[in-house]
Parts: structure tokens; C-alpha cells; sequence
């Protein structure tokens, strides 16, 4: 997506008083963060390269973020070994994890 595209729509967000958004494209969080310091950001399960490198840039970017992994493609050993804070094996384990976050 174009820089200007992008910056767009992040101050139109704002404008409307949006609070979070979910992004796909690692780029975004750079630009959301500085035009929006205090945007909560997610990241989309659409993100299909996951591995130790994409974590590390994701705990760099956002040191508190909390980065779960899992499905059936997917194993607790693999999630242990590309540094993710959690593996759930279906929905349910993610839901729970969640719930983990937001209630502490």
C-alpha cells in the first residue's frame, strides 16, 4: 500500500476516534506508532511468515506485544523454537490465552 494511502488512513481513523487496528504488513507499524503514539495494534492472522525473525522484529517494534501462534500446521515445539509467548492448537486454547491478557 502506498505511504500516503496509508498515512491517510490512519489520521482518517483518527479523526473517527478508532483506537486500535489490525495490520498485515509489518510497515504499518512503524507509520501507526509515529503518527499515532498511543494506537493499539494487532497483528492480523493473515501474517504468514512467522518465524523467530518476524518475532524478533515484532518484540522490537512493540516490546509488550504478546505473540501467539498455533493451528494445525503448526507445533508447540515449532512455537518454542521461533520464540512465541504462546501456541494454541485451536481456538479455544487462543481464546482462553487471550482472556489470560486481558484479565491480568
Amino acid at each position: 500500500m502506498c505511504f500516503l494511502v496509508s498515512l491517510f488512513i490512519v489520521l482518517e481513523l483518527e479523526k473517527i476516534g478508532v483506537t486500535g487496528i489490525i495490520v498485515s504488513d509489518l510497515g504499518l507499524i512503524d507509520l501507526a506508532k509515529e503518527v499515532r503514539k498511543t494506537i493499539e495494534i494487532h497483528i492480523s492472522t493473515q501474517l504468514s511468515s512467522m518465524n523467530s525473525e518476524t518475532i524478533k522484529l515484532l518484540k522490537d517494534k512493540c516490546p509488550d506485544c504478546k505473540v501467539c501462534v498455533g493451528g494445525a500446521v503448526l507445533t508447540q515445539e515449532y512455537a518454542d523454537m521461533i520464540g512465541a509467548d504462546f501456541y494454541g492448537k485451536d481456538a479455544l486454547d487462543t481464546v482462553k490465552f487471550a482472556q489470560q491478557i486481558f484479565t491480568n
